[in-house]
């Protein structure tokens, strides 16, 4: 489940990526006229993002004993997800 969510997190990324070119070359008002077809797509479609790491995440720290280097490990790593999702998600 991971790897699907992930990949779709991933795919809508490379789709943004690929559809900036075209949409520099609109003029103001049909940027904005396109951009409200394509922008709940891509929300609807960015729920899998902070959900590929739930999938990961709660079998880690389920099937980890108290007190473990394992599960030190997935929790510094899910708080260092967090912060990178902070970080990138703050407003401009």
């Amino acid at each position: 489940m991971s790897i699907l969510f992930a990949s779709i997190g991933m795919a809508l990324a490379l789709a943004h990526a690929l559809e900036y070119p075209g949409k520099r070359r609109l003029d103001r008002d049909t940027y904005f006229k396109v951009q409200a077809i394509y922008y709940p797509g891509f929300t609807i479609g960015g729920a899998g993002e902070p959900l590929a790491p739930i999938t990961v995440f709660a079998p880690l720290l389920s099937s980890a004993t108290a007190g473990s280097t394992r599960i030190s490990r997935a929790v510094l790593a899910l708080l260092s997800l967090i912060a990178l999702v902070a970080l990138a998600v703050r407003p401009a």
